[in-house]
């Protein structure tokens, strides 16, 4: 299972966001107007974060706790200031069509992604020989 954090916003200043809460390292960012991996230009900026790669679900889980506990200042700023907040948990099956473990995410995790307004989104993807 990995897990990916999204932040972006349509007025979202990601470089000075970065500059002022460092803790948040992104893996990738954009910026509005700039051309997206497919060439259309972006209707947003932000940065994705990756806060599990490869990891069984409850380890995502607690380092999804992890961050929310460290970076509480950050996503309070995000919250006041309209900056839209997704937690993805991708999980990837296999070719002969079995399920990921299931995931219990916890009714105080919850709680907290609540009052920080971040919205959780599932993703499940096709896993690929080789890749």
């Amino acid at each position: 299972m990995d897990i990916v954090l999204r932040v972006y916003g349509e007025e979202f200043d990601v470089a000075l966001f970065l500059k002022q809460f460092d803790g948040l390292a992104k893996s990738d960012l954009f910026n509005k107007g700039e051309p997206d991996m497919l060439g259309n230009p972006n209707e947003f900026s932000g940065f994705d974060l990756i806060v599990a790669e490869s990891q069984a679900g409850p380890v995502c889980i607690e380092k999804v706790q992890d961050l929310i506990a460290t970076q509480q200042p950050a996503f309070a700023f995000l919250k006041a200031n309209g900056v839209n907040v997704v937690l993805d948990l991708d999980a990837t099956v296999d070719p002969n069509n079995d399920m990921p473990e299931s995931l219990s995410l916890p009714a105080q995790l919850l709680g907290e992604l609540h009052a920080l307004n971040i919205a959780i989104e599932f993703s499940a993807y096709p896993q690929i020989a080789g890749i």
